[in-house]
């Protein structure tokens, strides 16, 4: 055998190998990226069904409020409370539409770890606003929302009125807090990592 069929085999095998990395590469990268899009799946679905959810309740309180909007120790704080519902189904809209908006397969791995980064950076920048906005909301649409379901009148009962704001707003806080740490936060460290793991890989 002379040295240019050592030389050909030679670069047959590197060759052989080069492909097979290859190979192997794309199917770590399409198996990550494909384990990342159904860890977000919940998280998006979450924020899907609390448009439709706030939305709905916003509109309830709304007609209610204008229902009775002579008695303005009702409606205003209705309509008030509609205005603070408004900004958490925009705040629901916009993180469903970031996550929606992600391309797991076609971008660059840069590309994919940037819009992760910033989709966690959303949920962290809007989570203090939500948590922070919760008492207020529940405070300001009970008073219509007892009148017209129970026909109860909050306001003569300023004690149960304040429970009820703490027992819903407590409970509320606490769910916030559970779903942002186990739906949201374990979610996209898991993704973070697995394109990490796809950069060491490739790299």
């Amino acid at each position: 055998m002379d040295f240019n069929d050592i030389e050909g085999k030679w670069k047959k095998h590197n060759n052989d190998l080069e492909q097979q990395l290859i190979f192997h590469a794309r199917a770590v990268r399409g198996d990550k990226l494909q384990q990342s899009e159904k860890e977000l799946f919940l998280p998006l679905l979450h924020e899907i069904i609390n448009v439709v959810v706030i939305t709905a309740t916003v509109i309830v309180v709304a007609i209610f409020s204008f229902i009775h909007l002579e008695e303005l120790k009702y409606s205003i704080p209705g309509l008030i409370g509609t205005g603070i519902g408004s900004v958490y189904v925009f705040y629901a809209a916009a993180k469903a539409i970031r996550m929606g908006k992600v391309d797991y397969y076609n971008p660059s791995i840069v590309v994919i770890q940037k819009n992760i980064a910033a989709i966690k950076l959303l949920t962290l920048k809007y989570r203090r606003l939500e948590l922070a906005l919760l008492p207020i909301f529940i405070l300001l649409i009970s008073p219509i929302l007892f009148k017209v379901i129970q026909k109860r009148d909050l306001y003569a009962d300023l004690q149960f009125y304040l429970f009820e704001v703490l027992f819903v707003a407590g409970f509320g806080i606490l769910g916030i807090y559970l779903i942002n740490k186990y739906l949201y936060d374990q979610r996209i460290k898991k993704v973070l990592l697995f394109i990490e793991e796809i950069r060491e890989f490739e790299s």
